[in-house]
């Protein structure tokens, strides 16, 4: 489970062998969520509204990047570092 980025204190991660649709992880103290990657919507879990906004708006400006991961993952390689 690659750390791809910390966002605000965030963890975006991406796991190896994981399933369809694209997405990533974060994890935020006792919050976890899964993040689409096509969509940039939850697709579960939850977070606090304000570091929602800021992750949404860090992965939105990343997208390509974390397809490109979520691409290396399926691989089995190592994804990049995003900053």
């Amino acid at each position: 489970m690659p750390v791809v980025a910390i966002v605000d204190g965030m963890m975006v991660m991406l796991f190896f062998n994981d399933h369809d649709p694209p997405h990533f992880h974060v994890e935020y103290g006792d919050f976890h969520a899964r993040v689409s990657i096509a969509t940039m919507q939850l697709i579960d879990g939850r977070l606090p509204i304000a570091k929602r906004r800021k992750l949404l708006q860090w992965a939105r400006d990343h997208q390509e990047e974390l397809a490109q991961g979520w691409k290396d993952i399926r691989s089995e390689r190592k994804p990049r570092r995003i900053t």
